[in-house]
């Protein structure tokens, strides 16, 4: 018998409910929370790429690992809320959050697989509004959107993540797909 694609839907409609309920000072406050990452996020990438220029080291290999590690803790951090630590649990602790905010459409939600395209990204418009290119969103990218990989991945180091596309990098729509092999 083949498992429901969305068992979920449920936790679905509730995040995109709760965020319709939000006041729009609070949506304004997180468009700001979002901004401020931006800024902070480019800070990091222009230094970043200085010393590289000045030095020719890898630093990018560095901030690869070190954005990895404190993203992959978190999402330890975040599971031991939970007695369980699956799809639905991940989805509460980490994605419930940007179901309104990032126009998710989704094809699978079960305690099996997730997969979900988003279709718009708020850190993309910010960066945007911040005056930053496509050229320079696409070269950062893959070490922006890490950070969701590896909390994924910390939650559960049993699930099998991949995220192939990324509006960040010019696809049409991010791809979130995390699958638990294990999950019966």
């Amino acid at each position: 018998m083949a498992q429901e694609k969305m068992k979920y839907q449920d936790l679905v409609d509730e995040a995109r409910k709760k965020w319709e309920d939000l006041l729009p000072e609070t949506k304004e406050a997180y468009h700001k929370m979002f901004l401020r990452g931006a800024q902070g996020f480019a800070l990091m990438w222009d230094t970043l790429k200085a010393i590289e220029a000045k030095y020719g080291i890898d630093v990018m290999g560095i901030a690869r690992e070190m954005r990895w590690k404190h993203a992959y803790e978190a999402g330890q951090k975040a599971a031991k809320k939970f007695e369980k630590n699956g799809l639905r649990e991940l989805y509460l602790a980490y994605s419930s959050f940007f179901e309104a905010i990032c126009d998710i459409e989704w094809f699978v939600f079960n305690d099996s697989r997730m997969e979900k395209h988003c279709r718009r990204c708020p850190p993309r418009e910010a960066f945007k509004e911040l005056g930053r290119t496509e050229e320079e969103m696409t070269e950062w990218a893959r070490l922006y959107c890490l950070a969701d990989e590896a909390f994924w991945t910390g939650f559960n180091p049993e699930f099998e993540v991949c995220m192939p596309r990324l509006l960040m990098k010019g696809d049409p729509h991010c791809t979130y797909i995390a699958i638990h092999h294990w999950e019966k």
